[in-house]
């Protein structure tokens, strides 16, 4: 993404623009990793039907922030190499059970790396979030020439890091369908 003329510091209500932007783009990808959470792990009795298991999963899942998404995908959906498989927290033993995982794993320096980029951004999404004014002048020329290359920037980076661009893809390969209404609470 680029500002829309280098020479000509960006007006407050560009800066304004490039902010909603920015913040539109980190509720993709918290709506990615929802979807992903709600659905890379299915457990119940069996007396559970499937359908239920994965709508109160989904359920659970649409009251967590992005703080708890990253930690939810960090090792339980993307694992380092030799630690895949289902947790030892699974339906209690002396009941006929069932449980489906999905999950990626990384040998460990890739999946390092992935969850330091992840990490990263949801620093960069809090500190956006919580202290964008804070760091920002607005009422200057100058401030809002740096809070535009910030958000630039930010944006830049959520697009590239966060799987955004291949968000069709990854709906498509996790098989159980979920939609976007089963996050959002009814008005």
């Amino acid at each position: 993404m680029t500002l829309p003329d280098p020479v000509t510091p960006p007006t407050k209500h560009e800066v304004e623009h490039l902010f909603g932007q920015c913040l539109l783009r980190f509720q993709a990808f918290e709506f990615l990793m929802k979807s992903i959470v709600a659905r890379h792990r299915v457990s119940g009795s069996k007396t559970t039907k499937p359908e239920d298991a994965l709508t109160r999963r989904a359920s659970e899942t649409r009251r967590k922030t992005m703080g708890f998404l990253v930690n939810d995908m960090m090792g339980s959906v993307l694992v380092p190499a030799g630690q895949e498989g289902l947790p030892d927290t699974t339906e209690a033993a002396s009941v006929s059970s069932f449980a489906f995982v999905s999950q990626i794993s990384f040998p460990p320096e890739e999946f390092a790396k992935i969850e330091a980029e992840h990490r990263g951004l949801l620093m960069l999404r809090n500190s956006l979030v919580h202290n964008f004014l804070v760091e920002h002048d607005l009422r200057s020329e100058a401030g809002c020439l740096v809070a535009g290359k910030t958000l630039t920037a930010a944006i830049d980076r959520v697009i590239a890091n966060s799987g955004l661009g291949q968000l069709p893809f990854v709906l498509r390969a996790i098989r159980f369908p979920l939609t976007w209404n089963q996050f959002v609470r009814p008005t």
